[in-house]
């Protein structure tokens, strides 16, 4: 019986998953954090945003937003701005100063040079410290465990573009249904009774009726009188 031979102990060729490199040192383990700017995770400015949506009471995730709109690559402010659009926010890019952020646009997105982005949460200090340069805020970098954290104007200014991403939910076009004062019923009095409150709170409109058949009455009595005077006098 012939002998199989096996050609691994030759040298020539190598089992699968024991390839080495040409130094004879194994091959470098792909990076994880390789290609983590395309994914939305790795997004500041998308960060920002869903941290937004959370703070107004309307979560969305950055993946959510994203599908929201055809946004390729990482987000730009003017995609930020259709996103966040498309979400049900009003957004707008403004160009301001750190110190010079009026509180009622807060929180804002600040965009921060190299395609960062962080959210200018509100003012720790009274707005007499904004004088002095030395200005405290608080400040949220966007990150699956995003906190909080204190920072000083001149701490924020070398990183800050200048640029500002202000958002804000759209209010909802449906107006709040008013009842007419007619229709509330009384807790004390005639207003309480299922008759009379009835009657007491259509007063208004009997006395109208009341007035307008009145009229019409008078109209017809006196149309009447003055032709039948015509006829007499013919």
């Amino acid at each position: 019986m012939a002998r199989q031979h096996d050609s691994f102990f030759d040298g020539q060729t190598q089992a699968p998953g024991l390839r080495l490199a040409a130094n004879g040192e194994p091959p470098p383990a792909p990076d994880p954090l390789q290609g983590l700017a395309d994914q939305p995770t790795g997004d500041p400015l998308l960060q920002a945003l869903a941290w937004l949506t959370r703070h107004h009471g309307k979560p969305r995730s950055p993946e959510s937003l994203r599908a929201g709109a055809p946004v390729e690559g990482a987000l730009t402010p003017d995609g930020g701005i259709r996103v966040m659009r498309e979400a049900g926010y009003n957004a707008g890019l403004l160009r301001k100063g750190i110190d010079d952020i009026n509180g009622l646009l807060l929180p804002a997105v600040l965009l921060l040079n190299g395609g960062d982005a962080c959210v200018l949460v509100r003012r720790l200090d009274e707005p007499s410290a904004v004088a002095t340069g030395a200005c405290r805020y608080e400040v949220v970098f966007p990150g699956p465990e995003a906190a909080a954290v204190p920072a000083t104007t001149a701490e924020l200014e070398p990183e800050y573009s200048g640029f500002m991403l202000a958002v804000s939910p759209q209010e909802s076009a449906q107006s709040p249904r008013t009842e007419s004062p007619l229709l509330r019923l009384s807790d004390k009095g005639l207003g309480a009774h299922w008759l009379w409150g009835t009657l007491k709170r259509f007063i208004p409109y009997y006395r109208a009726s009341m007035l307008a058949a009145l009229l019409s009455n008078v109209l017809m009595l006196v149309s009447g009188l003055v032709t039948s005077v015509i006829y007499d006098k013919v």
